[in-house]
């Protein structure tokens, strides 16, 4: 059985006025910073990337050395002025500024001979560069969810995937969704577009571990703005979580007037979310009985809520109402 020290008795040895000197606790020792987001630690460096330990992007960057190079084996080489054309080859687009604090700043630290460069001194250059999601997810979901534009366009122009998720299943979007950060997320639509050769799609609709989408959170926390500007992405208000609530569902039961006269503002959409039961039966119109949300409850039975759906233990929303009865007919 472990030994249990008791720091309130004096260790062996210790004199009574040591003891009585010596305070309860060990003072802590700071060594990293812990970020505003729940499950996110930041060290105060940034991560070390070494390329020997990842095959596939150690691969990607040996045949676009290789495609580049003077000379074969050891004496393989490439024009320092061609370092740009391999960076495009492993799908790293730097801007001006950046190019000169990741490439030309690294390039004085390496040997360079005649202009040019050999593969392991390139390699040390580009692994000061490249930002793999699997080192830098957390800083890029971090600087999302702060709306730091600048920082979350160089991390993913260094090579991270914008579409990369914590343990939670957060993604960059969730993060910037969570904290009404308009900028952050417009600057992932434009990373993600589809551009850009080999870097990822913006995924618009990622399912956290919950089954949550952004367009839930947005629903969920009452960014109507957000909320506009992710279906202008092409955000499916039609998504389930895992208890099979839509965004209606969710917008219903927060009392998120403005949200549910969006939703509701499309007729089709509208028309397919209106009845929609989730897991326990419960249709929009149960969420914001159960919660009392009067003026949502005229939106919803405006749209043609049905009254008469029951739930799983065969009640009908109007078993969850606990104010006046005068929306159900006067009952």
């Amino acid at each position: 059985m472990p030994i249990v020290l008791d720091m309130s008795q004096p260790r062996p040895g210790e004199s009574v006025s040591d003891f009585n000197d010596r305070p309860l606790f060990e003072a802590p020792i700071i060594t990293k910073v812990l970020s505003r987001h729940a499950g996110s630690v930041l060290g105060k460096a940034d991560p070390t990337v070494d390329l020997t330990t990842m095959a596939t992007e150690l691969e990607k960057f040996d045949d676009a050395f290789s495609s580049l190079s003077q000379g074969e084996g050891e004496d393989a080489s490439i024009m320092v002025s061609k370092f740009g054309d391999l960076l495009k080859k492993v799908n790293i687009e730097l801007s001006k500024d950046s190019y000169i604090k990741f490439v030309d700043d690294n390039l004085e630290s390496v040997r360079v001979e005649e202009c040019k460069i050999d593969r392991e001194n390139a390699l040390m250059v580009y692994e000061k560069i490249f930002a793999p999601a699997i080192l830098y997810g957390v800083h890029l979901r971090v600087a999302a969810g702060r709306n730091d534009v600048e920082l979350v366009e160089e991390i993913i122009m260094r090579g991270c995937d914008l579409n990369t998720a914590d343990g939670n299943g957060h993604t960059a979007l969730h993060h910037a969704t969570t904290h009404g950060c308009k900028e952050a997320i417009k600057c992932l639509q434009h990373l993600g577009g589809g551009k850009g050769g080999q870097r990822a799609k913006l995924v618009v609709d990622p399912k956290d571990n919950r089954g949550w989408t952004p367009l839930h959170i947005a629903a969920s926390e009452g960014h109507a703005d957000v909320f506009k500007q992710l279906l202008d992405m092409h955000c499916s208000p039609k998504e389930e979580n895992l208890e099979g609530r839509n965004c209606l569902h969710i917008a219903s039961s927060k009392g998120m007037h403005k949200i549910v006269k969006m939703i509701l503002a499309n007729s089709t959409t509208a028309s397919s979310l209106i009845n929609c039961q989730s897991v326990k039966g419960w249709t929009p119109i149960y969420e914001a009985c159960f919660h009392t949300h009067d003026n949502v409850i005229e939106m919803l039975m405006k749209a043609h809520a049905k009254l008469d759906v029951k739930d799983m233990l065969g009640f009908t929303c109007e078993h969850y109402y606990s104010g006046r009865q005068c929306h159900f007919g006067g009952k």
